[in-house]
């Protein structure tokens, strides 16, 4: 029996669900060639069709379409096809970066629903309606730079999906969840919603929408960090976007496995990605897309020494700039601006760039990345600034960009901003010669880096908190003899801590060696030993320095005890002691060399001591009674120092 045209409507939608695109546009191509359709079912198939080109990444068709349909109806009074007109419509705006017709189009959905009585009606059709246009006007507003708004709506869309349990477009609320909390700092709700929505989409094995998650997990990954992995998925969404054909995604997967080789430091690949990436977006139309491609262009051919380079591309963008009224892009441009002033050896250039920086900063966050990529280089240009004049008043100007760092950090509930800014806050109590401030900020920002997963900020930190160990002698000398601001500038190095900040890791922290392990002590609060073993040879670890090292361990000891849970860390001569107290016991690590792999040994020995509930009984039997319990009772203990420290 032949289906009706209703039925042929219904296919298309489950198509659009399972993303086969293809089959949905040939059936919808199919009804528009029939006799005898009413207005209705040709309205409706043609708002179908703008939708199935919107998804092909044919913005202008899916425009065109959209904008017939929306005229037309109205010109009918079919209030219901004219409101979906208008959702697919600002669909096609959004994503052409028609900003402004898409306001204007959204505006007046919002008066043609409260007419409708939305609200007030059984009609899931028009209850999912709403929800689109909300979706639409999130979407509007995240590329408007207002995440908490946008977020509200997204929220609110999720919401009316669900009471009509249309899953796909619930999958699809979620992402921008994902996308835009991703976009304020919050990574972990970022990846809950991107998690929530690959599920969906696998039950549909949509493999286009597939491809989204797995590009939304690389993007996340890429801000934690983990590198290799963000460029993992990357390449698994990108022949996916290739074999669809969707130029915008293509273009997006290109630019962000460009800016991974930037921070890895490899320039010329990052080069051939954005490059592009850029002549994709130019196909496409996008400005602001088109605008950040040309500001990770400036910053790569900054950071390779490529200032012709850097010139052509930041006339490209000021041209855009020049013809486009986005909050967004008129960031990038002042920013790219400012970063080539920084670039000239002239004053006045470095003060017009510090003007710059500071307007960026001023204004509602559209991009939590930009944002404090601004507030780091304006750092950087402060610390210049202190480096010059010598004025306490700069190093006030320095502790209000970290507090405005902490808050965005506490509004974005952005953890690695946190972790960051008490690295930052670290480096100004060592200038203020607030050496045990700087140690507790040190271990502090080092914890939250671990505990998030940010593990190249965490290494990036655990190496800096090794080189102030290194120091020790040399601050101590400049404290006692109360020395200028410029030498503690200069021995805090902190242009350069800076500059590495700003330049996300280009250094390559995963290449660090392991440590060398020297021994394992286990101890009661008093500062007695309770087990210790060690790993060294007998003959290159002598009473002398034994005695040192144990001297030192109950020197610390009951400090250590103040500060339960958290690692501490002190050098003995070419030795790091690496503290770990928990309730009456402290858990102590000597070793050489970096301290980043010593500190993830310690953590996984102390976490399986915990899961051995017989081990803590002999600890405390300990505590109590003084007597040392026989080195039999240990063989748990050895076989888990064997398998994590040798």
């Amino acid at each position: 029996m032949e289906r009706t045209i209703v039925d042929k409507l219904n296919f298309v939608k489950e198509c659009i669900c399972r993303g086969e695109y293809t089959l949905a546009l040939d059936v919808v191509e199919e009804i528009n060639q029939q006799k005898n359709l009413s207005v209705q079912e040709i309205f409706t198939s043609k708002i179908l069709k703008s939708k199935i080109l919107n998804q092909f990444g044919l913005f202008e068709e899916g425009l065109e379409i959209a904008d017939q349909i929306y005229h037309k109806s109205q010109g009918l009074e079919l209030p219901k096809i004219t409101f979906g007109a208008m959702v697919v419509l600002a669909e096609s705006l959004n994503n052409l970066g028609k900003l402004e017709r898409s306001q204007q189009i959204i505006a007046e959905g919002e008066t043609l629903q409260k007419s409708l009585a939305i609200n007030e009606t059984d009609d899931d059709e028009l209850v999912e309606l709403a929800a689109g246009l909300l979706n639409q006007k999130g979407e509007l507003l995240k590329k408007k730079g207002a995440l908490q708004q946008a977020l509200e709506l997204f929220e609110e869309s999720h919401r009316l999906f669900q009471e009509t349990n249309n899953q796909f477009e619930i999958a699809i609320t979620l992402t921008n969840l994902g996308v835009t909390y991703a976009l304020t700092g919050d990574l972990e709700e970022a990846m809950s919603y991107v998690a929530q929505s690959l599920a969906i989409y696998q039950q549909f094995d949509n493999r286009h929408k597939i491809a989204i998650a797995f590009h939304n997990f690389g993007d996340i990954c890429r801000q934690k960090g983990f590198l290799e992995q963000a460029l993992g998925h990357f390449k698994k969404s990108l022949p996916i976007w290739r074999e669809i054909g969707k130029k915008e995604a293509i273009a997006a997967s290109l630019l962000n496995i460009g800016m991974i080789y930037h921070n890895q430091g490899h320039f010329a690949k990052a080069f051939k990605h954005l490059e592009l990436s850029l002549k994709l977006q130019k196909e496409i139309g996008n400005p602001l897309e088109i605008a950040y491609v040309l500001f990770q262009l400036i910053t790569l051919t900054l950071d390779s020494n490529e200032e012709d380079k850097s010139e052509l591309f930041f006339k490209e963008l000021e041209q855009l700039n020049n013809q486009t009224q986005h909050k967004p892009t008129s960031q990038l441009y002042r920013l790219a601006q400012a970063l080539m002033l920084k670039e000239s050896a002239r004053l006045r250039n470095l003060f017009k760039a510090i003007e710059l920086l500071e307007e960026v900063t001023n204004e509602e966050i559209s991009d939590h990345e930009i944002t404090v990529f601004a507030l780091l280089n304006l750092c950087e240009l402060y610390f210049n600034e202190l480096k010059l004049s010598g004025e306490m008043a700069v190093l006030a100007d320095l502790r209000k960009i970290v507090g405005r760092l902490t808050n965005i950090a506490s509004a974005q509930k952005s953890h690695k901003l946190y972790a960051q800014s008490y690295w930052l806050m670290a480096q100004l109590c060592l200038v203020d010669f607030d050496i045990d401030e700087a140690q507790n900020l040190l271990t502090k920002a080092q914890v939250l880096a671990e505990e998030r997963e940010f593990k190249t900020l965490a290494m990036r930190i655990s190496n800096d908190y090794d080189s102030l160990l290194q120091k020790m002698d040399e601050w101590e000398a400049l404290i006692q003899r109360k020395a200028s601001l410029s030498e503690r500038l200069e021995l805090a190095q902190l242009e350069d801590f800076v500059v590495q900040m700003i330049r996300r890791g280009i250094t390559k922290a995963t290449d660090l060696p392991e440590e060398k392990p020297v021994m394992i002590i286990i101890l009661e609060q008093e500062g007695t030993t309770i087990y210790s073993k060690k790993f060294i040879p007998d003959q290159e670890i002598d009473d002398v320095l034994i005695s040192g090292l144990l001297t030192a361990l109950n020197n610390f000891i009951q400090e250590a005890f103040s500060t339960s849970g958290s690692f501490e860390r002190i050098k003995h001569k070419e030795y790091t002691l690496l503290f770990k107290p928990l309730e009456n016991i402290n858990f102590c690590y000597v070793f050489q060399g970096p301290s980043y792999s010593a500190v993830q040994k310690l953590e996984s020995f102390v976490d399986k001591i915990q899961q051995e509930p017989s081990l803590w009984e002999i600890f405390e039997q300990f505590i109590q009674t003084g007597i040392r319990p026989p080195s039999a009772n240990f063989p748990i203990i050895n076989e888990m120092v064997e398998e994590i420290f040798s």
